[in-house]
């Protein structure tokens, strides 16, 4: 990650953003799909799980809830600092993901599920492949791997190196070693979604001078309900591929 990359990163942790943000706005009705989706691959038991790119433990919290043993790692200090503040019962560490993970407080071969949520699109892509064997590395015999990519049908933000279509990403993680189990749509585009999310809508329900809080949770349940999750991988924003390994 280049340098002004890694700046607006480590910028965006004046405060833990994800735990700070208003539930019902729209960034974090739009968050809280993610982690929907997230938190519904983890077996049962949960086991080990590794959180790549955590940020400040808001999903690492998520998956502690349901019983599982998390370690948390990003490369931004700060974040780290207030996933161990706000996630006492999980284990977090700075790293970079482009580092081998054993050094850690992670064995090799020993994680029962990583995750990498919003962090894929992030790395430069001549170190995917040496992140991607470095979790390979990290998970036992039959572990699993959830990433979540975003699609070429929404904007490249100036944040990410890239966007996936559904063949190109299923491509690039099978050509590092993993077998794929199953790949997911999350926010599925058309209509309704433009509809939902618009700017226009959002400031009439939410803005300066008064807020419709009944408005704006029935706005939360219908984007999880209707627009969230997607069969469609050709019509949908991002993609949540589960894999194993071999």
């Amino acid at each position: 990650m280049d340098s002004t990359r890694f700046q607006q990163m480590t910028g965006k942790y004046f405060l833990p953003y994800h735990w700070t943000r208003d539930p019902l706005g729209l960034p974090q009705v739009v968050y809280q799909g993610y982690m929907v989706l997230a938190v519904e691959e983890l077996g049962d038991p949960p086991g080990l799980v590794l959180d790549i790119g955590c940020g400040d433990g808001r999903i690492s919290a998520q998956f502690a809830g349901r019983g599982a043993r998390v370690v948390g790692l990003d490369m931004v200090e700060r974040a780290i600092g207030f996933a161990r503040l706000l996630v006492p019962e999980a284990t977090f560490a700075v790293h970079d993901a482009r580092q081998p993970i054993d050094d850690v407080h992670v064995a090799p071969a020993s994680v029962d599920h990583a995750f990498m949520i919003d962090m894929y699109e992030h790395i430069p892509p001549e170190d995917c492949p040496g992140v991607l064997a470095n979790v390979l590395s990290a998970l036992r015999a039959g572990g699993k791997f959830t990433l979540t990519v975003p699609s070429k049908l929404i904007p490249t933000s100036p944040a990410h190196y890239r966007h996936f279509d559904p063949h190109e990403i299923r491509d690039e993680l099978e050509a590092a070693g993993f077998e794929l189990l199953h790949m997911r749509g999350q926010e599925r585009q058309g209509l309704l979604k433009g509809f939902i999310l618009s700017g226009w809508l959002d400031r009439a329900i939410h803005n300066p001078l008064f807020s419709l809080t009944a408005a704006l949770s029935i706005r939360r349940k219908l984007y999880l309900r209707f627009i969230n999750r997607t069969n469609r991988l050709d019509r949908c924003g991002h993609f949540v591929v589960t894999l194993r390994k071999p």
